[in-house]
């Protein structure tokens, strides 16, 4: 996969196992070093110094790598504290999860080879001399060196060799048939119940929401309250008065991700766990299904792009407990196997 400087329009700021177009300017960047630095000539990113956030398997990810994608995913907005510091830890997370998959890479011989960097760096290097710049300004203007940049480029050619043998056509049907009301156009009718906290990125205030909205479940599980009737009770969205319908729903595109993912997770009448978003916890419940018809074939790029990540994440699972991760602290980190942030002291 050839790199483009079109990669750079891309919107996506963490990466997520899809290994596509996340440019290094804002993935890996770095102070370029003063002078000549024989490491990082030789491609080695751990020349580059900088306080360090993590090591995985001894290598290191710099906190100047987690701050530059913090940066990235605000858009330009001021987060507040609490949530600058969770979304350093979900940036964090994600560069760890993404060094565990490389060095399953490696060890399985995936691993881009330097001639296969040196030919993806020329092609890189002509996309800008057509664009009347040059790789120096290029590295200076992302504030970044060669060494990160090749990483970043060995990285992606990495994850594009394995894709290329574990996706195919038949993979590909496959997974669209596991997952087909994923892809296929099928709506759901859905109901839920909002409980949302008094002050935003409150943790304490969410994990009591969380066992209020087990609660209410168990009541409505036992009989005891209707749903509808617990929405008008406790519910605290405008859908309340209406028992909690939201009416249909499609996978992509209206919802937020984690009520989308959780609502098409149920079968029709079921009631979800607590599931937190933006807005708050919710309750969900699915009232009426509404299939779609849609082939595999009809939605090929978004069904490779769901397999993808879904084999980034069973690779992470596989290595993450035979690999050694370690956090220094020094940036924000979630306790591991929690949701707690743990912050610099």
């Amino acid at each position: 996969m050839r790199f483009s400087l079109v990669c750079g329009r891309t919107s996506r700021v963490f990466f997520s196992g899809i290994g596509g177009c996340i440019l290094a300017t804002v993935l890996l960047a770095a102070d370029p070093p003063a002078k000549p630095n024989p490491a990082a000539q030789r491609g080695d990113p751990s020349s580059d110094t900088g306080a360090i956030a993590a090591t995985v398997g001894g290598k290191p990810i710099f906190v100047r790598q987690v701050d530059q994608l913090e940066a990235a995913a605000a858009h330009g907005r001021t987060l507040s504290e609490g949530s600058a510091e969770r979304v350093k830890a979900a940036v964090l997370l994600e560069l760890v999860d993404r060094q565990l998959v490389e060095e399953y890479l490696e060890k399985n011989h995936w691993g881009a080879t330097p001639e296969e960097i040196d030919a993806e760096l020329a092609h890189l290097k002509s996309e800008l001399e057509h664009a009347k710049k040059t790789l120096p300004e290029f590295l200076a203007r992302s504030h970044q060196s060669e060494a990160m940049l090749r990483a970043e480029l060995g990285w992606r050619l990495s994850w594009q060799k394995y894709l290329k043998q574990q996706v195919t056509d038949e993979t590909l049907e496959a997974y669209f048939n596991a997952h087909h009301r994923e892809f296929d156009g099928t709506e759901l009718r859905v109901s839920h119940i909002l409980l949302r906290p008094t002050v935003a990125g409150d943790d304490s205030a969410v994990a009591s929401l969380v066992k209020e909205a087990e609660q209410i479940r168990k009541q409505i599980e036992s009989g005891e309250i209707t749903f509808e009737a617990a929405a008008e009770k406790y519910s605290a969205g405008p859908s309340r008065h209406r028992g909690g319908d939201l009416g249909f729903i499609p996978r992509h595109g209206q919802m937020v991700e984690p009520f989308a993912r959780t609502a098409f997770a149920l079968e029709k009448g079921q009631i979800s766990q607590p599931v937190a978003t933006v807005f708050g916890i919710h309750l969900i419940r699915v009232t009426d299904v509404k299939p779609g018809d849609k082939k595999w074939t009809d939605v090929r790029d978004a069904v490779r792009t769901a397999l993808a990540e879904h084999l980034f994440g069973q690779l992470v699972a596989r290595e993450r407990g035979t690999v050694d991760v370690r956090f220094t602290g020094k940036a924000p980190y979630f306790k591991p196997g929690t949701t707690e942030v743990v912050v610099p002291k």
